[in-house]
């Protein structure tokens, strides 16, 4: 369902028939979260159970049919402009924009915007209602979440059809859209920030028909920084303070343990008093201390 000027839209009226499809996104869920989303500008008061014109008020059709040209999330309301009054589908209300802001916020304070992580994956449930809403699908997202600018993303699971068509009907189509693993989501709706806006469409020659779906990124926190690295001892200064002193010099007992009665010069000892203490002086002076104890 293209945007047709008013002189094609009469020559196109005499043309084509009025068997319009269509489709609509009415579930999604991340692979990081539990909140259930839809896709933008779905009526969950539209019936679902025909395929006629009264059931086919809320689907969004899209004026750019390429990712390169691909900007805002389209329209719904059937394109009233296509048809003649008094023909079957015409409808006198006026086309619908999905306006990216008011429809995203009202998500958020809905519990409606599901959560993906980066490398993940979004499960997108497309709702057929006739023939032309089928697959295959083009998705493709927009970090900002404005529906500005958009680049191509890949489909894991894709729906059934050629050219946007097949014999289905009134049937649910999965799709399972990949989250590129370097995403970054900038958009910020209420208490949401990190969000970002997938857009996917069929190539069906009436439309083309899908939705804007909006996500929120799964942000882990950064890891804490590793702990400064220890400071190994500084070389001990020759002046140092008498407590500093005492408390590595070694003591008179643990002097005479070393020294084994043996004779040391003077600058032998100062040195060896500045040794560690003697890793077997404690088992030795337990063993001198029982003796002198006559056990």
């Amino acid at each position: 369902m293209r945007f047709y000027t008013p002189f094609f839209a009469l020559t196109a009226a005499s043309v084509i028939p009025s068997v319009i499809g269509h489709c609509l996104v009415v579930d999604t869920v991340g692979d990081a979260g539990r909140a259930h989303g839809y896709g933008l500008g779905v009526n969950f008061a539209t019936p679902r159970d025909g395929t006629g014109t009264a059931f086919q008020k809320d689907v969004t059709v899209f004026g750019e049919t390429t990712v390169g040209l691909a900007k805002g999330c389209g329209k719904t309301h059937m394109q009233a402009d296509r048809y003649l009054p008094g023909q079957p589908g015409y409808d006198p209300a006026p086309d619908q924009p999905n306006t990216v802001k008011p429809m995203v916020e009202k998500m958020v304070t809905m519990g409606s915007i599901p959560m993906c992580s980066a490398g993940g994956y979004l499960n997108v449930t497309f709702h057929q209602i006739n023939g032309d809403g089928a697959g295959p699908f083009t998705c493709m997202i927009d970090q900002t979440g404005m529906a500005s600018k958009f680049t191509k993303i890949t489909v894991k699971k894709q729906a059934d059809g050629i050219n946007g068509a097949n014999a289905g009907a009134l049937v649910k189509n999965l799709l399972i859209v990949n989250i590129p693993a370097d995403v970054k989501c900038t958009g910020t709706f209420g208490s949401k920030k990190n969000v970002c806006m997938i857009r996917c469409q069929n190539p069906s020659a009436n439309g083309p028909f899908g939705a804007c779906i909006p996500f929120e990124l799964k942000v882990t926190a950064p890891p804490p920084p590793p702990p400064p690295p220890v400071e190994e001892d500084a070389p001990a200064d020759e002046e140092t303070t008498d407590d500093a002193k005492m408390k590595r010099d070694l003591t008179d007992e643990q002097m005479d343990f070393i020294m084994g009665g043996e004779y040391f010069t003077p600058e032998q000892k100062a040195r060896m008093r500045k040794s560690s203490p003697p890793k077997k002086f404690n088992k030795w002076k337990n063993r001198k201390n029982r003796k002198a104890h006559g056990n």
